[in-house]
């Protein structure tokens, strides 16, 4: 039996590309895709407008120099210094700082010197740092610490009358200024021996290192103490950097309630601690008036009423 194949009714010509294109309508864009195209064209013109823009400045700076040869100040124009502004951690005046910067009329923040100007404010014994910066266009900015004193001091020249210095706890002996009355009437005086006042190149006194064994007494007397150290009047000491092996080392107080106090120049904080509950005890409180109390010795305490 023969076998009949069935032709293809549709002819070749009919196979062609036109076939191939989808019935199928192109979507519409979203406002997605239309932000998105948006923003890419923005971009491109946003670049062409720059590189546009660079270019044209570029060429008005060739013509100004051609134009404008020499030197470009990039300062702005030139004020004289009409403020200046001051911060401190102490008592300095706006007034005190003006006089010792002595700042010439009419100059400008690029005639004067910063390091000149910071060496005339460190001159002064009672600023430890400071700092001068610009502030343009005609602003002097300072910045200062200063030494906290500690204590009072007077001394006597050779021929005249005696003098009141300020000292440190770090031992700086400075004459104060801009201080309050009532704050230098807060301060006990010390007390040291003369050995310790040594000349310096500037008419003043060279530090007394030594303090530094003695002042954290004062200044934790003076923070956590205050109602002991308001009546602390007179400060004196004796070897204070020695060790334990020298049971003589010592700082005595004189204050208003205890004619002489003593302790040892360490573990100060604990001895005040004994302090004031020795003062609270039936027998000394109501006391007006105490000879002595030693607490030099470790945790014995010896006191004369």
């Amino acid at each position: 039996m023969g076998i009949t194949r069935k032709k293809n009714t549709k002819s070749n010509s009919d196979r062609s590309w036109r076939n191939l294109v989808s019935d199928k309508r192109r979507r519409p864009m979203s406002s997605v895709a239309w932000k998105r195209s948006l923003l890419g064209v923005g971009k491109v013109l946003l670049l062409i407008a720059l590189l546009g823009g660079a270019g044209y400045g570029i060429w008005l700076a060739r013509e100004h120099f051609q134009r404008n040869p020499g030197p470009v100040d990039l300062t702005g124009p030139a004020l004289p210094v009409d403020s200046v502004k001051y911060s401190t951690d102490g008592v300095f005046s706006l007034n005190s700082i003006k006089r010792m910067l002595q700042i010439p009329e009419n100059a400008t923040l690029m005639d004067l010197e910063l390091k000149d100007l910071r060496s005339k404010l460190e001159k002064e014994p009672q600023i430890a740092s400071a700092r001068v910066r610009r502030r343009f266009p005609s602003t002097l900015q300072v910045e200062i610490s200063e030494h906290k004193p500690l204590y009072r001091l007077f001394i006597r020249p050779k021929k005249g009358k005696p003098e009141m210095w300020l000292v440190s706890g770090a031992g700086v002996i400075y004459k104060g200024k801009d201080f309050r009355n009532a704050t230098l009437r807060a301060l006990p005086y010390l007390n040291p021996h003369s050995s310790l006042l040594k000349k310096d190149e500037d008419n003043g006194y060279q530090p007394i290192s030594v303090l530094k064994k003695v002042s954290p007494l004062l200044e934790i007397a003076r923070s956590d103490f205050p109602e002991l150290f308001r009546e602390w009047k007179v400060v004196s000491f004796l070897r204070p950097d020695a060790d334990e092996s020298d049971p003589g080392a010592h700082v005595r107080i004189e204050s208003t309630r205890v004619k002489d106090m003593r302790f040892a120049p360490r573990d100060y904080r604990a001895q005040l601690r004994r302090l004031k509950y020795l003062l609270l005890e039936p027998g000394f409180k109501n006391k007006m008036s105490i000879d002595s109390i030693d607490l030099s010795h470790g945790r014995s305490v010896f006191a004369r009423l």
